[in-house]
């Protein structure tokens, strides 16, 4: 009797057990599932989305602010820039005076001949012709003007180009001038190429005196929309004044293409050089205000 009263009594202690080790075994799938859950939180704040720089800047972020800098300017070196023009130009004398240059040139304009006497402060005072692009229109005026009885040769010319330092000055007024001086810049090289155009006898290429009046507007809508600081006034007036006469030289060439006389091609000429001296001295002045601005020492 004893023996069978104690085997019930093993199988309800299995049978209390079972529970118990059910309820453990959720408890260690609870812990694990929770422990994978909170580590990959962690480990996503701390590296960010797909491995990306916890700060949230990605590559296209970065890249866009880059972008925005560099429009801003703001670590953009600002300088007027124009290449040298090479040019060929025709002397027709040289005089020990001032007095019979400046009325040598007077005779030859007289005879519908472009000539201008260069300013000098000595001896020998030249008096100078036309202007071209190439030797072979240079040549040809020279050949025409020797016919007719002067003196005239084939001599080359550098038109000095400029790499000015801006940077200091209000960005509008830098962008005004760098604009307009890379414009006048073509306006001159433009001009002596319609001058070989019609002195090689055809016609100036299809829209190029349209082109030219559009940088002279270009370059007075820029200037006129700014204005100079007190040590870059000289600069501001000679540029000025350059956008000023090439206007009107521009509105003289279109009656010389259609069919103007001796003596307003030989006024028209004369009109650009004078044009290109006034050039020459612009950039002098933006260079001597450029070197102002260069604390001592540097």
């Amino acid at each position: 009797m004893s023996s069978r009263g104690f085997e019930p009594r093993r199988r309800s202690s299995a049978r209390r057990g079972a529970p118990v080790v059910l309820f453990f075994l959720v408890l260690v799938l609870i812990a694990i599932l929770t422990g994978y859950t909170l580590g990959k939180y962690v480990l996503t704040a701390w590296l960010g989305p797909r491995g990306e720089p916890a700060s949230g800047l990605s590559d296209k972020t970065e890249a866009t602010t880059g972008e925005e800098g560099l429009a801003s300017g703001e670590a953009e070196m600002v300088a007027a820039q124009a290449s040298p023009i090479n040019l060929f130009r025709l002397q027709l004398g040289a005089f020990s005076s001032r007095e019979r240059a400046q009325r040598a040139a007077e005779e030859a304009m007289s005879k519908g001949v472009a000539a201008l006497a260069l300013e000098s402060d000595k001896a020998p005072f030249r008096v100078v012709g036309g202007l071209y692009a190439s030797r072979e229109a240079a040549d040809k005026a020279a050949a025409s003007l020797k016919a007719k009885g002067f003196d005239a040769y084939v001599t080359a010319l550098q038109v000095p180009g400029v790499n000015v330092s801006l940077d200091g000055v209000p960005q509008d007024f830098a962008s005004a001038v760098t604009k307009s001086v890379a414009n006048i810049s073509a306006f001159l090289a433009d001009q002596a190429a319609l001058w070989d155009e019609v002195t090689l006898g055809g016609q100036p290429a299809e829209g190029r005196i349209s082109n030219m009046e559009n940088l002279v507007s270009e370059s007075s809508a820029a200037l006129g929309g700014v204005v100079a600081p007190n040590e870059w006034v000289s600069v501001y007036d000679a540029l000025k004044g350059v956008v000023d006469r090439a206007r009107e030289n521009a509105n003289a060439l279109k009656d010389v293409v259609t069919g103007g006389s001796p003596a307003e091609r030989a006024e028209t000429m004369v009109d650009y050089m004078l044009l290109v001296q006034l050039y020459e001295k612009c950039l002098s002045e933006a260079v001597t205000a450029a070197s102002a601005q260069v604390p001592a020492g540097e």
